[in-house]
């Protein structure tokens, strides 16, 4: 199998995609790999899974994945372990540099495994695993191990590019190293440390140096270089400081600047919802409109359709409407859609009230029987009876009543929802007929 591909996806999702998904698209890769015998591939997963595991701070985890990730690879071929072929040491490294840190048991448990020892003759790690073993040599305090273990590093030719990463590691060892008074080792430490610096021109880098240069030149009682050094270091914290009161002015400016970003993105989303609000809602009675029925309505009904349920529509509209407002005028006649509005919200919980036009109202039903449906429309009826007489006292048809006109079955897949809002339609002139104030079904 070519695997270059899939070091590419690796690649590319570790390093551009979000975090959780990543980890959670590669467990459950790894868990579909897991039951054939591509070990390799798994070792990839695996690999993939540290490095994710590292950057959102969970070292203990990281470092498991690794272990994983090499016995997959020794399963393979228990000679090379480690897989230059597939699989770059260098992002294990930078993982392995917060880890060791942090977890020292997990730490020394790698360093002991059999793939990671027969690993250790590859030249491209050996400068790792050295550096590891002297951190957690400081760490557990075992002065021979330390000197032995960093003698060794340091007869190494270090690369520049890998050392650069390890700078807050060699620190570690420089004072250590110097607490044990072993200044040959803490000299050549500091070398490297000087190099360091320099290649990264950093001041805080800088005042590191600068602070160990001053312990070292302590320690071995050279006082004259000791105060030059100090005074350089005093020099160096008050260019830090004034690099840090610049950048920390500059980002005041570029907070105030996404301030007024932020402000005015909630500005443009507050005038975006009061548009969305004129567009989809009715200024009169508080209700979705016709534009929100088009939307919604469909949906349903194809909902409905797929799932075998009852799609019920119910369209109703005020009984001598017009009459109402020819006799007491357009003023009187809004305040009754308005108070029809108002009930129908409050019942609305669930159904989709919505104003269609004129004195017409829409509602839509999912998964209602005809009985439920029925007495909802007594409800909305028998409310506004009861609360009409808050307007007018004398009415001249009477009560206020409604017509309504429903229409509930499961759409069948030669139907569309404009049959159906049809077949309310004429539900509800069915009914006004006949005799207004009535509940009129049909069949679609």
């Amino acid at each position: 199998m070519n695997y270059q591909e899939e070091i590419g996806l690796i690649n590319q999702m570790v390093f551009q995609q979000s975090d959780q998904d990543t980890f959670d698209y590669f467990k459950k890769r790894l868990a579909d790999t897991s039951k054939d015998s591509d070990a390799i591939l798994r070792g990839l997963f695996c690999h993939a899974l540290g490095t994710t595991a590292y950057k959102v701070g969970l070292y203990g985890r990281a470092i498991d994945y690794f272990f994983n990730s090499l016995d997959c690879y020794q399963s393979v071929d228990n000679s090379t372990p480690y897989r230059a072929d597939l699989i770059s040491w260098e992002t294990i490294e930078i993982a392995f540099a917060h880890s060791y840190i942090n977890q020292t048991k997990l730490s020394r448990e790698f360093l002991e495994r059999e793939s990671v020892q027969k690993s250790i003759e590859n030249k491209k790690i050996q400068h790792h695993l050295l550096l590891l073993e002297g951190v957690l040599a400081y760490k557990e305090d075992k002065p021979a191990l330390f000197v032995s273990k960093i003698q060794t590093l340091l007869e190494l030719p270090l690369n520049p590019s890998t050392i650069l990463r390890d700078f807050n590691e060699f620190i570690l060892l420089f004072r250590y190293s110097i607490a044990l008074e072993e200044y040959e080792i803490s000299l050549k430490i500091l070398d490297i440390l000087t190099s360091i610096a320099t290649q990264s021109n950093r001041i805080d880098s800088q005042c590191q140096l600068a602070e160990c240069k001053v312990l070292y030149y302590k320690s071995t009682n050279d006082i004259i270089s000791y105060k030059n050094t100090f005074l350089e270091l005093i020099s160096l914290t008050n260019l830090k400081e004034k690099e840090y009161k610049k950048m920390k002015e500059k980002n005041i400016y570029l907070k105030d600047i996404i301030f007024h970003q932020y402000e005015q993105k909630v500005k443009t989303n507050k005038r975006i919802a009061n548009l969305k609000e004129i567009a989809e809602i009715d200024s009169l009675t508080k209700l979705p409109n016709r534009y929100r029925i088009n939307q919604y309505g469909p949906s349903q009904f194809l909902k409905a359709r797929k799932g075998q349920k009852n799609l019920g529509v119910l369209m109703l509209d005020i009984d001598n409407f017009k009459l109402y407002n020819d006799q007491f005028g357009h003023l009187i006649g809004d305040k009754y859609l308005s108070l029809l509005g108002k009930v129908l919200r409050k019942h609305s919980d669930n159904a989709f009230a919505a104003r269609l036009s004129g004195d017409e109202f829409l509602v839509i039903f999912y998964d209602q029987t005809n009985e439920q449906i029925k007495e909802y429309c007594k409800t909305i009826s028998s409310e506004l009876k009861n609360c009409d007489q808050i307007i007018i006292d004398d009415l001249p048809f009477g009560t206020l009543t409604i017509s309504q006109g429903v229409v509930n079955e499961i759409p069948d897949y030669d139907m569309t929802w404009e049959d159906y809002v049809r077949r309310a339609d004429y539900a509800l002139y069915k009914g006004k007929r006949s005799n207004k104030n009535q509940i009129t079904f049909v069949n679609v």
